[in-house]
């Protein structure tokens, strides 16, 4: 989708966000221009816990079990994101909006690119950094 982080199976270590899409690639936004990349040749990025709280995702122990380690992020008083931690897998992403039509509850995720995409869905437009 355009917007979000992968990255290219030639480059694992350069994030780069998606600035249009085709038929067969995917055009990438670089430091100095962009790039055109086969399709299958862009990997997602796993979500980490470093991505988390860079991100203003914050550890809370309450909401913490079995499930693993929540880390909730607050937009406002009306929606929040919590993912569970558990052993450095991404297992469960719980979405509450409060004025919006919709609740989201245990998505899998596991990559930045399926955390922005249900941030968007519930209408929480976080600019995921990397």
């Amino acid at each position: 989708m355009i917007g979000d982080w992968v990255r290219r199976e030639s480059h694992k270590n350069t994030p780069q966000r998606v600035m249009g899409i085709s038929e067969n690639h995917v055009a990438l936004k670089l430091d100095d221009g962009w790039c055109g990349e086969a399709i299958d040749l862009i990997e997602p990025i796993p979500l980490t816990v470093d991505i988390l709280t860079k991100n203003g995702f914050a550890f809370n122990k309450s909401m913490s079990n079995e499930e693993g380690d929540a880390y909730e992020f607050v937009e406002n008083q009306d929606a929040r994101a919590i993912v569970h931690d558990f052993e450095s897998r991404h297992t469960h992403l719980f979405l509450f909006a409060v004025n919006f039509p919709m609740t989201i509850e245990r998505l899998l995720v596991s990559n930045v690119h399926e955390l922005q995409h249900a941030l968007r869905l519930c209408g929480i437009n976080k600019e995921i950094e990397l």
